[in-house]
């Protein structure tokens, strides 16, 4: 029944083909974008989601982080015009992959690990539309 589930979900592009579980180290930084519109509470993405990009740098737009980070499908609520860097702050796993939807590597991490996820206050900015 699990693998008729996952080839399911395969073919409705939910899981992300070729996946592999990595560990971030402590100090590695990581950035997240999230929706302008953001309010604790609200339908929007926020900065303590699940996907994260593997490098400690903002995109240079919004519409260049819509496009390849997989954030124009349905029932995603992210205009990515905020965004943030991250340091890892104790060794965690990660799940490694081309962004569901998009183009880019992504790093999704399990909630009981986002902990060790420090959001650089300073680093948070605002970031143009783009296109």
């Amino acid at each position: 029944m699990r693998t008729i589930l996952i080839i399911f979900a395969l073919l409705l592009g939910l899981v992300a083909a070729n996946e592999t579980t990595v560990v971030l180290r402590e100090g590695q930084y990581v950035n997240r974008v999230w929706d302008s519109r953001w309010t604790e509470g609200s339908i929007y993405s926020g900065p303590r989601g699940g996907s994260y990009s593997p490098d400690g740098a903002l995109p240079i737009d919004a519409s260049t982080a819509i496009e390849s980070r997989g954030l124009d499908m349905p029932n995603v609520f992210n205009n990515a015009e905020r965004g943030g860097i991250y340091e890892v702050t104790s060794d965690i796993p990660a799940i490694f992959r081309t962004s569901i939807g998009g183009t880019e590597p992504e790093l999704f991490i399990q909630p009981q690990y986002r902990q060790f996820l420090n959001l650089i206050d300073e680093s948070i900015s605002t970031i143009p539309p783009g296109k």
